[in-house]
């Protein structure tokens, strides 16, 4: 499948974001101060075709404001990466704390843009981050 996000768009400050999903196909992010004004911006869910391949959290235990990573096809089975984020920027830019995949989909942060510095495991539910990377990630990959 492999895609990579726009990242000039993906991250951009949306003034509210306690309910957040980017589309990772188009780069486009939308925001609400609640779940309900969220899905009421993007329309009826589920879609045809619509995955949430992910979730970031700015808590620990998927907590606080979130991030979906919505696109229009599942990760495969491969190990390869299938969809590539190099630049949270924005909000979400050292804000993660935990991270949640979904379908098949795992998610592997890295400290740095374009998947420098200190990385996770690759896996699909992370609760927390860890201390070295608490509030650092700027990337990342779904496998």
């Amino acid at each position: 499948m492999a895609s990579v996000v726009t990242p000039a768009v993906s991250g951009a400050d949306t003034g509210s974001h306690n309910y957040c999903t980017l589309n990772l196909d188009t780069g486009v992010t939308v925001c609400g101060a609640t779940e309900a004004e969220m899905r009421a911006a993007l329309g009826p869910l589920p879609r045809a075709g619509s995955y949430i391949n992910g979730r970031l959290f700015n808590h620990a235990d998927y907590g606080g404001e979130r991030l979906d990573l919505m696109s229009s096809s599942d990760c495969d089975s491969d190990s390869d990466a299938d969809i590539f984020f190099p630049q949270l920027t924005g909000f979400w830019e050292n804000r993660v704390s935990s991270a949640r995949g979904f379908g098949r989909c795992q998610i592997r942060l890295w400290e740095n843009q374009y998947y420098g510095g200190s990385s996770t495991v690759k896996q699909q539910d992370i609760s927390y981050v860890g201390n070295a990377m608490n509030d650092q990630a700027s990337s990342l990959k779904l496998f």
